[in-house]
């Protein structure tokens, strides 16, 4: 039987699979609605989101969260394309949307210290 690269990138789809099921939900719910209306007085709703944003705990956070959606997303497109017929260049294919992936990752940590250092 031949060995397969595949458990690698089957970990980190389920995760971000988790993570947009569960995760994102409560963000849109916490940044969109709760944060800039019922937050604490004295500051306007943009600050509010701002100041939450710019902590390092939720930074991190939000690294974990971009990331593990990114390799979802990649994982996911590659085997629609499979699913829509295309049949050469697997792994042309898997390079581009792992890479894509993977830039999505080093871009997300790049901006996260961006805003850290700011």
């Amino acid at each position: 039987m031949a060995r397969s690269n595949e458990p690698l990138w089957w970990g980190p789809f389920s995760a971000g699979m988790m993570v947009g099921a569960l995760v994102i939900p409560a963000l849109i719910i916490l940044t969109g609605l709760l944060l800039p209306f019922y937050g604490p007085a004295g500051y306007s709703g943009t600050e509010r989101v701002r100041s939450f944003i710019n902590h390092p705990v939720t930074l991190i956070f939000l690294v974990g969260v971009i990331s593990l959606s990114f390799l979802h997303w990649a994982h996911r497109f590659r085997y629609v394309l499979f699913d829509l017929g295309l049949k050469r260049g697997k792994t042309v294919v898997a390079v581009l949307c792992y890479g894509t992936a993977v830039a999505g990752c080093i871009m997300a940590v790049v901006l996260a210290i961006r805003a850290l250092l700011i």
